[in-house]
């Protein structure tokens, strides 16, 4: 493994756990989209309340 360059090690982490990677970028996506949403909701109501 010491051998290996950098675009070698790159290509054979990314043949092995690309997928999961991928999996958890979207997930992350969608889970920070619904917090933020959220808050902003949050944010909006507490706003026309103190009004």
């Amino acid at each position: 493994m010491s051998k290996w360059d950098s675009q070698s090690l790159t290509n054979r982490l990314q043949e092995r756990i690309g997928k999961d990677l991928q999996y958890i970028r979207v997930n992350g996506t969608l889970v920070g989209f619904i917090i933020g949403a959220m808050l902003e909701a949050a944010s909006r109501f507490f706003r026309m309340a103190m009004h």
